[in-house]
């Protein structure tokens, strides 16, 4: 997760669960859940699989994605609301 900084260094906090359901027919099912909270809207995902690795693995790259997506929302609001002030005098 440390590695989500390069991306974004605004990010407040990370929150990851790790659970393990056992089930007899099919084996363990791994799931992650992360949670960035960051300036804007919190940004969730989760992820199921039969290995926790591979369920960590997976999250790492949609985190990445909406992390920059939303740091670009943030920061494209904040260049339009600095245009529309500096308009004004």
């Amino acid at each position: 997760m440390a590695r989500l900084n390069k991306f974004w260094n605004k990010i407040i906090r990370v929150r990851v669960e790790l659970d393990v359901e056992r089930n007899q027919k099919s084996g363990d099912v791994y799931g992650v859940e992360a949670k960035l909270e960051v300036p804007g809207p919190d940004i969730q995902v989760g992820s199921k699989s039969s290995d926790m690795h591979a369920a960590i693995d997976e999250i790492m790259p949609r985190l990445e994605r909406l992390l920059v997506k939303t740091k670009g929302k943030l920061e494209s609001r904040l260049r339009k609301n600095r245009k529309s002030d500096n308009s004004k005098f």
